[in-house]
């Protein structure tokens, strides 16, 4: 098997990349071009396509690696502006392959095509998004498994979907886990945390919940946990929610607005640089979404040894394993219950943060960018061995003791 650094050898490969919005597509995009920078295949070029190339390039980019900004409409216009701007820049650059990296394909492509699926949400879950999102994503979705070459899903769970949803044949299909970025994976600083705690007036236990605000995430759930958990949790703790409102926020937005507090905050913005410091302070990540392709801010929680209470929905339990406290609904009740258990028990607070970290460190980028390679070389026709799943399991006594850790709020949920 060719080694994966050595794939590509001459070609030119383009990369169309969001990056003006934050979220998991981003930080998708912006983690390859960093491993890929750090760890440089031999390929030509690398043309990176964005609405915001600049929030997407690596500090000191090889020269192998330039970009081209263009323009993101409305979504209502995007595939009209797709249809014309990407290929005439993939023409001009001579491109042999393009990659598009969320969820969609412009037609009339002059080259091989991979695009990566995250998830199928408007799919499995139209009711949580506006009519004309929904409608827009379930036909760029559709779309790019009929021009695609190759597939990439970032987790078995989005493979399976996209059999059986979409009918897309297996064997096109590449699973290629997420990472979790190198800052990540080393612990926060004792002064960056204090730093953080001390710009946000923490002075005590950390709730926090990251991510777009919308119904699937069922930030409203955790919201009213909080509320119903508040009188029980440690004196000072605070719910923070952090996120940029997506769409069909009103009931949460309503909510807030009537429980807003010193001790329940919501941060539309967030520097990406101060996310390690961020995880590093919470004592506990919660995130019940209802369905996730794979759930970045999980894995990076995890990383930083910040126990988490996820839904056993998804993909979110074929990343987390045993390693967090995964609830059969989104029941602000059985939320509740699990704040207060985990702040409540150090000892398993301990354990989870223990076994969250070794299931992290098993999602780098660095292996992630050189299974794309794989992919893309198979969709320029070369024969590549297929890569053994990325995930390593955990060690069989922490898969059990987590087991083991786990029934009594299981057996309460049921």
């Amino acid at each position: 098997m060719t080694p994966h650094h050595e794939l590509l050898a001459g070609r030119r490969i383009a990369f169309g990349a969001i990056g003006g919005a934050q979220g998991g597509p981003r930080t998708y995009a912006l983690e390859l071009l960093r491993a890929w920078a750090a760890h440089p295949p031999s390929w030509a070029e690398l043309l990176v396509l964005s609405d915001r190339p600049q929030a997407l390039l690596p500090e000191s980019a090889p020269g192998w690696m330039r970009s081209r900004a263009l323009p993101l409409p409305h979504p209502v216009l995007r595939p009209l502006a797709e249809r014309f701007a990407i290929p005439r820049a993939l023409r001009a650059a001579r491109s042999d392959l393009y990659h598009g990296t969320k969820n969609s394909l412009p037609s009339g492509l002059p080259c091989a095509a991979v695009s990566t699926i995250h998830d199928l949400a408007p799919f499995l879950q139209p009711e949580t998004f506006s009519e004309l999102s929904g409608r827009y994503l379930r036909r760029a979705i559709a779309t790019a498994c009929t021009r695609a070459e190759r597939l990439i899903a970032v987790s078995r769970t989005t493979a399976r979907d996209l059999v059986d949803v979409l009918g897309v044949s297996a064997d096109r299909i590449d699973v290629v886990y997420n990472g979790v970025s190198e800052a990540l994976l080393s612990p926060a600083q004792p002064e960056e945390v204090r730093a953080l705690r001390q710009r946000l007036d923490l002075h005590g236990p950390l709730v926090l919940c990251l991510g777009t605000v919308q119904p699937r995430k069922n930030q409203l759930a955790v919201l009213e946990a909080f509320v119903r958990a508040q009188p029980r949790l440690p004196a000072n703790t605070t719910c923070l929610f952090v996120g940029r409102a997506g769409w069909k926020t009103q009931s949460f937005e309503r909510a807030y607005a009537q429980r807003a507090s010193r001790h329940l905050r919501w941060l539309r913005e967030f520097p990406d640089r101060d996310l390690r410091a961020l995880y590093g302070a919470a004592s506990l990540f919660v995130s019940p979404s209802s369905y996730e392709g794979f759930g970045i801010t999980v894995v990076e929680a995890m990383a930083q040894g910040c126990p988490v209470i996820a839904l056993d929905r998804g993909a979110t339990p074929e990343v987390v394993g045993h390693a967090g406290e995964l609830l059969p609904a989104p029941d602000p009740e059985l939320i509740s219950e699990a704040m207060v258990r985990l702040l409540e028990d150090r000892a398993l607070h301990t354990r989870y943060a223990r076994w969250g970290r070794q299931r992290a460190a098993a999602f780098t980028w660095r292996s992630s960018a050189a299974r794309h390679l794989a992919s893309y070389a198979r969709a320029l026709g070369e024969d590549i061995v297929p890569a053994e799943d990325e995930a390593a399991p955990l060690p069989a006594e922490a898969e059990s003791g987590a087991r083991s850790s786990r029934a009594p709020l299981s057996a309460h949920a049921s």
